[in-house]
């Protein structure tokens, strides 16, 4: 899949269709996603493989994967994305030429571990306006558990073993993998979570250390650390250290989830070899400069040890690029 090209006017009028009210004003999340149980066409275990290939609208395509947190405490960044970011993470991407033909999907993801059946879901990859409508097809779980985390390695093991990319077959360029949410790296996922999950014994059980170097060959993997959740505002310290210790320079700090297209935008142009003073200048105004240079102030630096920075420090640092 893959067809098409993205158009902001088409964008926008979808959105206004069906994100606002007849008063204007812009729905809840839970009047976005109003589906009662998940599509077959969106279950993994209803599909083989997920496609992003070259076609003649789209002759240097590359897919870009966005795992929505579809907890009970996460469901407004979703609505944010169905509501305005969709648009301007796609158009932006397109007019700044950091990627050509971006390929976008999206998966719901929920927690496996407290028997969340639904915990995984996943749209075609689109280059057009057809993302958006299966966005809001997509069910709002809005479970959860409450132990620390949700099940975002769903997210990578479907990549794995369920996408074939043409950028990579191709031109040896990777797909960029963004996941989102407030709490803590998952548990690892055993057989019985992946069978329930995709319907076959066939899949590998990797823990997530081996999960995150086998998707690795063919996608970057980035997880973008939601800072306005309930969880993240009660255990924030835990959180950060258990990312930064699994991806390093890819778990990204997420102060504004209005920012959030703004933040994948950022890091995308950065690992596609942009200079980061330059990326910083072309970012709009002054706020979302600062909700981006808080998401990625050491992306750039190959040493980081950001693990070991106590929260007043990690707060206070800035590389030299930022001074």
């Amino acid at each position: 899949m893959g067809g098409g090209r993205f158009d902001s006017s088409t964008y926008t009028a979808y959105a206004s269709a069906n994100t606002l009210r007849v008063d204007g004003t812009r729905k809840a999340h839970t009047e976005i996603f109003t589906a009662h149980k998940v599509n077959s066409k969106y279950d993994p275990k209803n599909i083989g493989i997920r496609e992003s290939v070259d076609s003649p609208t789209s002759p240097n395509s590359r897919p870009i994967i966005v795992g929505l947190d579809f907890s009970g405490s996460m469901g407004a960044i979703a609505g944010e994305m169905a509501n305005n970011q969709l648009g301007v993470l796609m158009t932006k991407i397109v007019e700044a030429k950091i990627i050509s033909d971006p390929h976008l999907m999206f998966l719901g993801i929920d927690d496996i571990h407290v028997g969340e059946l639904e915990a995984l879901q996943a749209t075609q990859f689109e280059a057009d306006i057809r993302i958006a409508e299966q966005l809001g097809e997509l069910k709002n779980i809005g479970h959860g558990g409450g132990n620390g985390f949700e099940s975002y390695n769903l997210a990578w093991a479907f990549a794995l073993n369920k996408t074939s990319i043409d950028s990579f077959k191709k031109r040896g360029k990777k797909g960029l993998l963004f996941t989102i949410g407030d709490e803590g790296v998952p548990a690892d996922l055993n057989s019985t979570h992946l069978r329930q999950i995709f319907g076959s014994g066939d899949i590998p059980v990797l823990n997530n250390r081996d999960l995150l170097k086998a998707v690795g060959e063919e996608w970057e993997v980035f997880h973008i650390i939601a800072e306005q959740g309930t969880f993240y505002r009660g255990q924030g310290d835990s959180v950060r250290n258990q990312w930064y210790k699994l991806l390093g320079k890819k778990a990204l700090l997420m102060s504004d989830y209005t920012k959030v297209s703004d933040i994948i935008i950022a890091a995308t142009a950065i690992y596609e070899g942009s200079d980061i003073d330059y990326v910083m200048d072309n970012i709009g105004d002054a706020g979302t400069r600062d909700v981006v240079r808080h998401a990625l102030f050491d992306l750039s630096n190959e040493i980081a040890e950001r693990v070991t920075m106590t929260p007043e420090q990690h707060r206070d640092h800035r590389p030299g690029m930022y001074r």
